[in-house]
């Protein structure tokens, strides 16, 4: 499922058979971009994450693979890259729009506008508030608990995100729910989390339930009633 989801975004970026050079913008370790790459032999590919150990890990996976001449996991922020203005060919950002701020995730918005180049394409796969931007005050302990599971100051709201698309002169603005596609995704997280502290447990003898992990387990029972959907807008 995962696979099929990197494989939607690539298809989206459109890319030519010919050189590119594209941003993933809050890359984990890689796994999209190197995908990515072998996909289109003739693009590069710069992953930008704040997290130092991701670089470090997906660095090394890259080096595996062989592909370090074209895919460079770097450390960076999304919002203020390094890239001069109008010289990138596509950007993607894969479940991390969610952990900038605000509702319509300005900040990176505004930032991919000014460095890719005319007619290159922005896509992003992320859950998604729709409806009213304000949550009813019965959902908001809920939508709370969730955010702090997940780690994230807020969930992207589709209008308010869409909105700031077009504000920063993206065009033919378009976003695909997906929701039941990734459900069943999301409700193996909490099974997922389940099997690693077991992995744990055999091979040294405890339980380490920290908060990150804690967080894992709670946040899925928290997300169908505050996120409502999961979409593709590009």
């Amino acid at each position: 499922m995962l696979d099929a989801m990197s494989d939607a975004v690539i298809a989206r970026l459109a890319l030519a058979d010919a050189p590119a050079h594209v941003v993933d913008a809050g890359c984990g370790v890689g796994g999209v971009a190197r995908r990515l790459a072998r996909r289109h032999p003739r693009a590069e590919v710069t992953g930008l994450t704040v997290v130092p150990s991701q670089v470090a890990h997906g660095s090394a996976l890259t080096a595996r693979e062989s592909l370090e001449a074209r895919v460079r996991i770097t450390l960076g922020d999304f919002a203020r890259t390094p890239f001069a203005t109008g010289t990138l060919d596509g950007a993607y950002a894969i479940e991390s729009l969610c952990y900038a701020e605000g509702d319509a995730k300005e900040a990176p918005i505004a930032e991919l506008a000014r460095v890719l180049r005319r007619g290159a394409r922005f896509v992003v796969a992320d859950c998604f508030r729709v409806g009213d931007v304000a949550l009813p005050r019965a959902l908001r302990p809920l939508y709370a608990s969730m955010c702090r599971g997940w780690a994230i100051p807020s969930l992207p709201h589709l209008g308010s995100v869409t909105s700031a698309l077009r504000a920063h002169g993206f065009t033919r603005v378009t976003a695909d729910d997906v929701s039941w596609r990734v459900a069943p995704s999301v409700a193996h997280v909490p099974f997922a989390v389940a099997g690693f502290l077991a992995r744990r447990w055999r091979e040294e003898g405890r339980l380490s339930l920290d908060a990150v992990r804690r967080g894992n387990l709670t946040a899925p029972r928290s997300s169908a009633p505050t996120a409502r959907t999961s979409a593709i807008a590009s």
